[in-house]
């Protein structure tokens, strides 16, 4: 072995011994006085002696009778090796010989062997928690686990994977496993516990003990009772209360001051019986609870509730069934109910004439059951009534009662009927108090109404009735009437009898049809024929009709209808409200009268047209080409229509009567001639009235000016010369900008050439142009466009915005020299809307551009010069050029 914690260094330690011839011994290692215990790992190894001697001398050593010889080595080492199995294990100490030899000399030195191969360590399972098992409380203070061992050991422990070391004090070790590392729970703990003692031997044991940190216990408050409730038939018998627990668990179930403890069986129930007395009887709500205890010593409490009641109550209403507790005919009609109080919940069976009910109480606890009528005794009787209830507890109670049946009044008669042998109330009976009587059953009232007058009639001891109607009480007039006697008996019962009354005091009816011609105005149509007025009255009875001062007088037919008719001659034309009185008197001598009023309307009372038209009374051709209005005043409320020149308009009429009506410039004829305009007008009853009027219409304009001749003035013109005409003819300026000015000028007339003469006060310069226009009495106007010479540019401009001014019939290019015109078709368009004809004078020098043109082959004369036509645009638009221009196209 290697000697052990107590091994020597093998350096002269061990015994020695010399001879005399110098022969020694020693030993260095493996025996005691070299320091060295042979443990269990040594001994396995075999156990080993060394030490030192002569050299080549033999050694012997024994132990226990068994010896090993080895020779010494030449550096004077020697050492043996005992088998395991020659050395016996264990813990003492026995005695080592060595003996040296060379054959000559001897030499023996003794020793000690000491051995040491064995361990111990114990683990005292049952003492863990004190009975082998850790409850909860045991276990929430740590678990103390506790063994023996040699002193000196160190000890270590594994508890569910998790080591400890113990501490060791004399022979016993101990260790606490902490709180935290406990699971809680039910189950077994296996532990090893490991012990290393001085030498190094090792010792191991292992054991396992109970963890049991939790109990459980439960209560089966809902079946207590079998319900969770106790009624008072359970709780005569005891009353049980189980639950659950731990098996073995002794459980203490507590209700109120009394508790009783009982131990839970192998499947994990348990029951205690509380006797009568221990459960106080009344109805409220009680309190349990359990407090169970394991075998390990762990707790566990529930608590419940469960219902008590062991009581319950019924009652019924009998003595204010209806009120009074007698039930009569319209209370059995609409049938009876009985009411009672029994506990909230409580199922309530209520018997009366053998008709029995099934209700439940509610929750303020009161109950109701009806019968229908047919399910009450009619007639007077007395009905049992017997009730019973049961409450949710299964308690039971009853009661009994009766109601009182009275359901008819058992006499009512009349005596006479009102109004005399005829049984009919007239005038002068009506002005008399009425008497009627009768006889009833005693002790009843009685009502009287006749005519929706109620009265109250006086009844003796013995039933008879009396009442007295004032004089003039009953209504006046023609009419049916009831009479009903109703009668109420001290139960309550009514009985009534009815009669029809009849009274005539009065002409009923009397009326006049409305509206008279459909809508109570009389229009001229409707007078010229006559108005019928109609209406109804008692039959046979005269009508005396009065209508604007004529009288008619009729007989009502056997239908009650009159009619009567008045000629056109008892109405005056005009507007005005007629009266119309209506007097019958019927054939008992009544007399009625009714007034009524009439609208009569038979003229249209305003109808006119604005003039003059256009301001002048002539429609020229610029005020024809945005259409004309004409306008006027008519009655309010009318419609008008309009006819020119044979196109027939419906006119705007405003609220005031204003009407207006307009004619496009298409429904103008062209021309000049006097048009006559008819104006047609309906008031709002249907009268009409017609008129007309007249205006000119000259929309034909004068011919352009015609430029004869003109004056030049170094770079302009100063004067020029026109036709003569009788129209009026005017001479503008338009300078470059579009500006348009008036020119200052004298003119006369040459008579001798059929000349206009103008004299310009201020020459014209080049850069502006002249417009020339011819005026005609209607107001019709043609321009001719003189052109002077461009600036800088011998281009003719028509798109000077100051020729829009002007309705430009005729372009003069005689004084420009070589002009150059254009001209589309959106230009002729522009210069003359009117016409869309356009001629253009001028000379050789001149060009005129006309894009789109097509010439026609035809031409004209003017001045004795020839003008070629040529057709432009999709408007018709037509161009009248001089022979002698150029003309492109």
């Amino acid at each position: 072995g290697d000697g052990g914690d107590g091994g020597g260094d093998g350096g002269g330690d061990g015994g020695d011994g010399g001879g005399d011839g110098g022969l020694t011994v020693t030993v260095l290692t493996g025996t005691k006085d070299a320091g060295h215990v042979v443990n269990a790992e040594d001994h396995s190894d075999g156990v080993e002696i060394t030490g030192t001697g002569t050299p080549g001398a033999d050694v012997t050593v024994e132990i226990n009778g068994k010896s090993e010889t080895t020779v010494v080595a030449e550096d004077g080492t020697w050492g043996v090796v005992f088998d395991p199995t020659e050395v016996d294990p264990g813990t003492y100490e026995t005695g080592v010989v060595v003996t040296i030899t060379d054959g000559t000399d001897t030499v023996v030195i003794e020793d000690v062997l000491v051995v040491d191969t064995e361990a111990f360590v114990t683990f005292d399972a049952e003492a863990v928690g004190g009975d082998g098992t850790v409850n909860g409380v045991e276990a929430s203070g740590g678990t103390l686990l506790t063994g023996t061992t040699e002193p000196g050991s160190v000890v270590t422990v594994v508890v569910a994977g998790k080591t400890y070391t113990a501490v060791v004090v004399g022979g016993e070790w101990s260790v606490t496993i902490p709180a935290d590392d406990m699971a809680a729970g039910e189950y077994a703990l296996d532990v090893s516990v490991t012990a290393v003692d001085v030498h190094g031997n090792t010792a191991t044991t292992e054991g396992t003990f109970q963890v049991d940190t939790s109990t459980f216990v439960t209560i089966n408050s809902d079946t207590i009772g079998g319900d969770g409730m106790v009624n008072g038939t359970e709780h005569a018998g005891g009353v049980t209360i189980t639950g659950t627990a731990q098996a073995g668990a002794s459980v203490v179930v507590t209700v109120g001051a009394v508790s009783h403890t009982v131990t839970a069986a192998a499947d994990g129930t348990w029951s205690a019986l509380f006797a009568t007395g221990e459960i106080a009887d009344g109805t409220y709500l009680s309190s349990v609870t359990a407090v169970a205890t394991d075998a390990a010593g762990n707790t566990a409490s529930a608590n419940g509730t469960f219902q008590v009641d062991t009581s319950t109550f019924v009652t019924v209403e009998a003595a204010t069934v209806e009120a009074d507790g007698v039930v009569n005919f319209d209370e059995r009609s609409d049938g009876v109910t009985l009411t009672g109080t029994a506990e909230a919940g409580a199922t309530v069976t209520v018997t009366m004439a053998g008709v029995t009910r099934v209700v439940t109480a509610t929750a303020a606890g009161t109950w109701s059951a009806t019968w229908a009528a047919s399910e009450v005794p009619s007639g007077e009787t007395t009905a049992a009534i017997s009730v019973s209830a049961v409450d949710a507890a299964g308690n039971t109670a009853s009661t009994s009662g009766s109601v009182i049946i009275d359901t008819l009044v058992n006499r009512l008669t009349l005596d006479d009927k009102p109004g005399g042998a005829d049984e009919i109330v007239n005038n002068a009976e009506s002005g008399q108090p009425i008497v009627l009587s009768g006889q009833v059953e005693a002790g009843s009232s009685v009502i009287v109404t006749l005519a929706g007058i109620a009265q109250a009639a006086t009844v003796d001891a013995a039933g008879n009735w009396t009442v007295t109607y004032a004089a003039n009480t009953l209504p006046t007039g023609t009419l049916s009437t009831q009479l009903v006697v109703r009668a109420t008996d001290a139960a309550g019962n009514t009985a009534s009898l009815t009669e029809t009354v009849q009274i005539d005091t009065e002409v009923m009816p009397l009326t006049l049809d409305k509206p008279i011609e459909g809508d109570n105005i009389i229009n001229m149509v409707e007078a010229a024929d006559g108005v019928v007025l109609s209406g109804t009255v008692e039959a046979g009875s005269v009508v005396q009709v009065t209508f604007g001062g004529t009288v008619r007088t009729v007989t009502a037919g056997v239908d009650g209808l009159w009619s009567a008719v008045f000629p056109a001659s008892s109405m005056a034309s005009g507007e005005y409200n007629q009266s119309i009185e209506v007097r019958a008197t019927d054939l008992a001598g009544n007399v009625r009268s009714i007034n009524d009023t009439v609208r009569v309307d038979t003229i249209v009372n305003r109808l006119t047209m604005t003039t003059p038209v256009e301001g002048d009374n002539i429609v020229n051709r610029a005020e024809a080409s945005d259409g004309i209005t004409l306008t006027g005043t008519v009655e309010a409320g009318s419609t008008v229509s309009v006819t020119f020149e044979g196109v027939t308009r419906t006119a705007t009429v405003t609220s005031s009567g204003n009407w207006s009506v307009t004619y496009g410039a298409h429904e103008v004829p062209a021309g000049e001639y006097t048009t006559t305009v008819t104006i047609n007008a309906t008031d709002a009853v249907g009268n009409t009235r017609a008129m007309t009027e007249t205006f000119a219409v000259d929309t034909t304009p004068p011919e352009a000016p015609l430029i004869e001749s003109y004056t030049r003035s170094g770079p302009g013109v100063r004067g020029l010369t026109t036709s003569l005409t009788e129209d009026t003819v005017e001479i503008a300026q338009i300078d470059g900008s579009g500006k348009v000015s008036a020119v200052d000028y004298t003119v006369s007339e040459d008579t001798y050439y059929n000349e206009l003469d103008f004299s310009f006060r201020t020459p014209i310069a080049n850069g502006s142009h002249l417009v020339i226009t011819a005026s005609d009495d209607a107001g019709n106007s043609t321009s001719t466009l003189f052109v002077l010479e461009e600036t800088l540019t011998n281009v003719v401009d028509l798109g000077n915005q100051g020729l829009g001014v002007f309705d430009i019939e005729a372009i003069d290019l005689q004084f420009a020299e070589d002009s150059v015109l254009t001209l589309t078709a959106s230009d002729l368009h522009a210069l003359c809307a009117h016409s869309n004809t356009l001629t253009i004078h001028g000379g050789a020098d001149d060009t005129v551009n006309i894009l789109g043109a097509t010439a026609t082959g035809d031409t004209t004369e003017i001045g004795g010069r020839i003008y070629n036509i040529y057709a432009m645009g999709d408007q018709g638009g037509s161009l009248i050029i001089d022979d002698e221009i150029h003309v492109m196209t």
